[in-house]
């Protein structure tokens, strides 16, 4: 990911940057995956706490040895499994969004759908069993790639 060198003026609230993120759903449905360009799960973007300093990530299966669709989920009503990201990582992901957000064009989506995809890189799915609430989960395991 590149750096973002702006100020602090520079820098959208939360509440901006998901009102940005929402915008360029509508924008740019058509030109990525699962016609999300910020990828989340569900039927619509909900909003997530940008100022805190941690996110979770809801982890969707594309299949036994494939990584997993990387994605906000802020509602997990699926029984998804999840990473947490923090720090440096997190710090990460909001400034690529922040890029986006400022600059709206399909390049700087595609980074931010791309360095959220990359968090699930080295996961990958090892089949299905049914957690502690009857979901069917996913399976994950490490890999170097």
């Amino acid at each position: 990911m590149s750096q973002d060198n702006n100020t602090a003026e520079d820098v959208l609230s939360g509440e901006d940057l998901n009102k940005a993120i929402r915008e360029l759903e509508t924008q740019f449905e058509n030109d990525m995956p699962h016609s999300k360009p910020i990828p989340y799960m569900g039927w619509f973007w909900r909003t997530v706490n940008f100022d805190a300093d941690r996110c979770s990530f809801g982890l969707c299966p594309n299949g036994t040895g494939k990584p997993p669709f990387v994605a906000f989920m802020e509602n997990n009503k699926w029984g998804y499994s999840s990473i947490t990201i923090d720090g440096n990582n997190w710090n990460a992901i909001k400034a690529v969004l922040q890029v986006a957000a400022r600059e709206r064009t399909l390049a700087s989506v595609r980074a931010a759908y791309d360095a959220i995809q990359a968090l699930g890189a080295n996961l990958r799915s090892t089949g299905d069993c049914e957690d502690e609430n009857g979901f069917d989960a996913t399976l994950w395991e490490k890999v170097d790639v």
